[in-house]
Parts: structure tokens; sequence; C-alpha cells
């Protein structure tokens, strides 16, 4: 899949999180941003595939005090093979497919 599906998927995140979270203050709306910037600043890297991740929930809603309210729960999913490997057979399917 393209970064830029992630891109849109992180930005999809983004824009769910500022409507669940209603922001209340300027500082927190600081944080949130520098967050989402971070998070796209590494999947534009290559640092972070979001395929490798699924969201398992909202810090708010799984009780964790520890982190900020608004931040999103990943959990790291073990794949037997790189998002490159499946590109890659992707487009030999489609090459063969072609002929």
């Amino acid at each position: 899949m393209p970064k830029e599906k992630y891109l849109d998927y992180i930005n999809t995140l983004i824009d769910d999180l500022k409507e669940k979270s209603k922001i209340k203050s300027d500082a927190e709306f600081a944080r949130r941003e520098r967050w989402s910037r971070q998070m796209l600043h590494q999947v534009r890297k290559g640092e972070v595939l979001l395929s490798d991740y699924k969201v398992i929930g909202w810090a708010k809603e799984l009780g964790r005090p520890t982190l900020e309210p608004w931040e999103i729960i990943l959990r790291h999913k073990p794949m037997k093979q790189s998002l490159r490997e499946t590109l890659q057979e992707l487009l030999e399917l489609a090459r063969r497919g072609l002929k």
C-alpha cells in the first residue's frame, strides 16, 4: 500500500482524535499537534509503518492515566513479511495478469 494511504490514515485518526477529545486548552491542542506531526514525520521517513500496528483504543477509554487521554494506543502486530515484500508480490501478480 502506498505511503500516501498511511498518511491519509494518520490524518483521519488525527481528525477523529480532535472530535473525540474535545480540545479544552491551547496547550492541549499544541501537545496533540506536536504528537501528530511527529507521527507524520516518522511515517514519511519510513520509521513507522501503520501496517505493522493496530489501533487498540484511546488512552482515555482504556484507563491509562500515565498517557495523555487523547493518545492513540498502538500495539505492534508481527508480520510474516515486510510491506516491501508484499508490494513486490502484488506487482508480480499484476505483471502476470497483464501477459
